[in-house]
């Protein structure tokens, strides 16, 4: 027999809520029609879902289904949504997680391109890093991400342009007396502040760097904070540091061929919905008219601000 949807909606609200009643009062519907409801998904799916009559705790197999169900429905409502939303002549939603280093430098001039287009679309933009873009696209929280290449993760991703990675340090730190690069020997004595980038990158110097750094900061701002106030040096690709930022350095690495991809990230052999096709034309767009011919971006060094 088929799993209806209906079922596993019931059993995602007793789960959600703890017990029967709420739930009941959650969808509308009586508790004796919620429990008849559960006792069906469970001899469908050939198991007990629950390890108690109080409903308030999932068993394993419960615990399996809730993380295989959620983002199917999710994946269901967003479908149902856009071909709702085309019949009635718009395109729908786009739900897009995107790396923060993104969501400043590209995204205000692409949603004030997009929305101008599209103003009937809505948007639910998240700010997050590499690997919370790819937790949200493989449990189905958003559609569609962009982020730097995934090391692991079910999803597929295509590249759309890369930027440098450089040695940011604060003035007056011995690395300001680097002429050119900064070589990795030069690191040797400095103090390692890692982050998200260096955590993710497969190059054993950085992951050399990261293994002894004591401090892991992934929010950006934070991180160049502690930089400024010489706390140490870090990685960062060229489109996360801020141009006008003060007090800091920032150097080419000895190994100029370090690089950040960024690109699209969503479900593996999943089709985008209209309203985020419609989206990505805009970004793709805008994106070429910054890159050059061989995809890096076409950004400066940041300058020496003291």
């Amino acid at each position: 027999m088929e799993l209806k949807l209906s079922l596993l909606r019931v059993f995602v609200a007793v789960a959600d809520t703890g017990n029967i009643q709420d739930a009941a009062d959650r969808m509308g519907r009586s508790p004796s029609a919620i429990s008849m409801s559960l006792k069906q998904l469970e001899e469908l799916v050939g198991g007990t879902l629950f390890e108690s009559d109080r409903k308030n705790r999932v068993t394993e197999l419960g615990r399996f289904l809730l993380e295989t169900v959620r983002a199917q429905l999710t994946s269901h409502d967003r479908a149902m949504a856009s071909v709702q939303a085309f019949a009635n002549g718009g395109i729908g939603r786009v739900e897009l997680a995107c790396v923060p280093s993104v969501a400043s430098h590209l995204l205000p001039d692409v949603i004030k391109a997009f929305t101008a287009q599209w103003d009937q679309v809505e948007m639910d933009v998240r700010d997050i890093d590499t690997t919370a873009v790819v937790r949200a696209i493989e449990r189905g929280t958003v559609e569609l991400g962009i982020a730097g290449r995934p090391r692991v993760g079910m999803v597929s991703f295509k590249p759309l342009f890369h930027d440098r990675l450089l040695l940011v340090c604060p003035l007056g730190n011995a690395l300001n007396k680097a002429k050119k690069r900064v070589t990795w020997k030069m690191l040797a004595d400095q103090v390692i502040i890692s982050n998200g980038i260096m955590a993710g990158y497969d190059h054993p110097e950085i992951q050399a760097l990261g293994t002894r750094a004591n401090l892991m900061v992934r929010n950006t701002t934070s991180l160049l904070a502690l930089i400024k106030v010489g706390v140490g040096v870090t990685i960062l690709p060229e489109l996360a540091i801020p141009q006008e930022m003060t007090g800091i350095e920032v150097f080419p690495l000895e190994d100029e061929n370090l690089k950040r991809e960024v690109g699209t990230i969503r479900k593996t052999d999943v089709q985008l919905s209209p309203a985020s096709k419609a989206f990505m034309s805009v970004f793709t767009k805008l994106v070429e008219d910054r890159i050059d011919q061989n995809g890096a971006w076409r950004c400066r060094l940041p300058q020496r601000r003291t």
